[in-house]
């Protein structure tokens, strides 16, 4: 019997996707069987995984030091584990999942981003309720379908925003003070959004833009943020799109010429994003204008 590196009967996965960024790799699993069997991981310096249901109706029973406990999780049920634990839980029920395996030299790297002087760890979490990190775990699945519209900025951008909720909430040594925001120097933010736009095509990394910035990329991120308004990736898009925009008022070059100019992965990306901000597609918007 094959199965993934979660443990999984591979078999028995109706979807099985995944998306590396800088810190971490994210996995989309789904099972519509009655019956998933069990799983079970040896005892591994892995870190961390962080799962998230889409969908309520899985139960799973996990055996740990001799009992055994049935686990019922709803959506947006988290569940939080270390590698080092062995982990064996017999699953039941349609099982989709979004998950983040986080390293254990990305779990150091994003504390000493987080300015956290602590060695704590995370703590246990079985089928707990949690709506930020489901929400933000749900929002890998168009990624997982289309990553190649997707730069690394979002994906740091993602792994940052769930770091900084499981530090504040799940850490066994909580240090809020690490995750307060500061503004960017003028020099700094000037230098940032230089970066940006001499990178449409969002082929840049936070911790790229925060070491010429001098800060650690969890600082960087937190201090864009409040310096701008706006996450890296966010401020990046409306230039793609303030840019789009010109060339439509301005040029006569197609959408296909304008979606590449602009850093768009393609025609369809540029309509999708287009579309989503100003309530109308591109074509449409020119003729109007």
């Amino acid at each position: 019997m094959k199965r993934d590196s979660l443990g999984c009967n591979l078999r028995k996965l109706i979807c099985d996707q995944s998306l590396d960024s800088q810190y971490v790799r994210f996995y989309h699993k789904v099972s519509t069987s009655i019956r998933l069997g069990q799983i079970e991981t040896p005892p591994a310096d892995r870190g961390y995984l962080i799962g998230a249901s889409m969908t309520s109706g899985h139960e799973r029973k996990i055996f740990q030091k001799g009992q055994s406990n049935l686990h019922h999780f709803n959506k947006d049920a988290i569940y939080i584990r270390d590698f080092e634990d062995c982990y064996k839980a017999d699953i039941t029920g349609d099982f989709d999942f979004v998950l983040m395996e986080l390293p254990s030299a990305a779990f150091q790297q994003l504390r000493a981003d987080f300015d956290l002087k602590t060695t704590g760890r995370l703590n246990d979490v079985q089928a707990s309720s949690d709506p930020v990190i489901g929400n933000l775990l749900r929002a890998m699945l168009p990624m997982f379908e289309r990553p190649a519209e997707y730069s690394p900025l979002v994906l740091d951008q993602l792994c940052l925003t769930i770091a900084a909720h499981l530090f504040q909430r799940y850490t066994l040594e909580p240090q809020s003070s690490g995750v307060r925001a500061s503004f960017l120097s003028k020099r700094q933010e000037s230098l940032a959004k230089e970066m940006l736009r001499n990178n449409l095509n969002g082929n840049l990394s936070v911790a790229e833009i925060a070491k010429a910035c001098g800060v650690s990329a969890g600082h960087f991120n937190r201090s864009f943020r409040a310096s701008t308004g706006h996450s890296p990736y966010q401020w990046l898009t409306w230039r793609r799109l303030e840019k789009a925009r010109a060339l439509l008022h301005e040029t006569a070059l197609s959408l296909a010429e304008i979606s590449v100019d602009c850093g768009f992965t393609d025609q369809s990306h540029f309509t999708r994003v287009f579309s989503r901000a100003f309530g109308m597609p591109p074509g449409r918007w020119r003729r109007d204008a």
